[in-house]
């Protein structure tokens, strides 16, 4: 089963970039995020250094004092690296933290698109759920439909309490494709404990 647009990221990324060292066979390398997830980081590649894939480093963040994770080499390019955590995840709350402790115009730069991208993501949802509702479910003719929920951080990225008053209970969410049919995702507007009762 596939998405219409793709497959989804397995984790959700930052794009912040922030001062880290990198430590490698007792040597640390001064060098700077370009993305973070939950399960990796990647890192500008500090000119000369040879990796190889699967070899083990440690990351410290600098402007998080104490706060380094250990992640193995996945990927090496001529100006990046990727790495994957061993044996550990970031949480929220490290996340936070990051971003929270990262340059300011990095900050700046990250709530602006994260509040852009919501912004748009909520009035494509509009837009799919009042206009252009009618004419999507003739054009399309699902054959099925693929239920999905959330909990209430989920739902508030896709529509708000006043969004909700104008849409009809049962959200469209997106076109999906199984052996050659086509269905609709579709979502309730009740949560996930809601449903759960």
């Amino acid at each position: 089963m596939s998405t219409l647009h793709g497959e989804y990221r397995r984790h959700a990324r930052t794009d912040i970039r922030t001062s880290v060292s990198m430590t490698l066979d007792d040597n640390e390398l001064a060098t700077k995020t370009h993305d973070v997830s939950e399960s990796g980081i990647a890192l500008d590649k500090p000119s000369s250094l040879n990796l190889a894939v699967g070899q083990s480093v440690s990351v410290t963040f600098n402007r998080m004092p104490n706060f380094s994770v250990p992640a193995r080499v996945v990927r090496s390019a001529d100006n990046s690296i990727g790495l994957e955590l061993d044996h550990f995840r970031f949480s929220e709350a490290d996340i936070k933290g990051i971003v929270r402790t990262a340059p300011l115009h990095e900050r700046i730069r990250y709530r602006t698109k994260r509040s852009l991208w919501k912004f748009v993501r909520r009035a494509g949802v509009l837009l799919t759920n009042t206009v252009f509702r009618r004419p999507m479910l003739s054009i399309i003719k699902p054959t099925f439909l693929f239920a999905v929920y959330g909990n209430e951080r989920d739902v508030g990225t896709y529509f708000t309490p006043a969004m909700s008053k104008i849409m009809p209970p049962l959200m469209l969410g997106g076109l999906i494709k199984n052996r050659g049919h086509k269905g609709l995702m579709v979502a309730p507007m009740f949560f996930e404990h809601e449903l759960a009762q």
